[in-house]
């Protein structure tokens, strides 16, 4: 099914990978730390049969809170990024 390696094969791939910008295997890390975080979170529903409208309402605020914040955070970057490429303008 899969094609079988060979060591100097091997060898290349991990030489390539290595060369690889830092940048790269961040991104690579935040992206799994997310997807990791997002199963996790998402576990709890596996092991619960009923949920009370209680519960539900404090983890909706919670997240609308979060999504609040994390959007006037990028406003006020992008507001701040407006303003420096307005000084090339003029």
């Amino acid at each position: 099914m899969f094609p079988l390696l060979s060591v100097s094969q091997i060898m290349h791939i991990g030489y390539v990978l290595c060369m690889i910008d830092g940048t790269i295997w961040l991104g690579f890390a935040a992206s799994l730390v997310a997807g990791l975080s997002t199963g996790a979170g998402a576990l709890p529903v596996l092991f619960t049969k009923k949920v009370s409208d209680k519960l539900l309402d404090v983890m909706l605020g919670f997240s609308a809170g979060v999504m609040l914040a994390a959007c006037l955070r990028m406003v006020g970057e992008g507001w701040l990024q407006g303003e420096a490429c307005s000084s090339y303008r003029d």
